[in-house]
């Protein structure tokens, strides 16, 4: 039982983001998503003239991700510690 209980405390919980953002441009959507998960997150391309809105409560990062990705039909990349949004061919 108490290895049991010290599983769940120890386990890493995944981590999770609440945002609910009004319709604006991309740049600023992405730069308040970075803000709630400490990630410096800029669009690229195409997706630098998209607008959009997101409604978030507590879900994990890794979805809240996904979800903005498929919306905008675009894929994440990581370079030199930035988080690009860019729209995929």
């Amino acid at each position: 039982m108490i290895a049991a209980l010290l599983f769940l405390v120890t386990t890493p919980q995944a981590a999770t983001v609440t945002l609910t953002h009004p319709c604006a441009p991309s740049s600023v959507v992405l730069e308040a998503l970075g803000r709630q998960i400490g990630e410096t997150i800029k669009p690229t391309g195409s997706v630098l003239s998209d607008f959009f809105l997101v409604r978030f409560s507590k879900m994990p990062v890794a979805d809240a991700k996904a979800a903005i990705a498929k919306g905008l039909n675009a894929t994440w990349t990581e370079s030199g510690g930035v988080l690009y949004l860019t729209r995929t061919k």
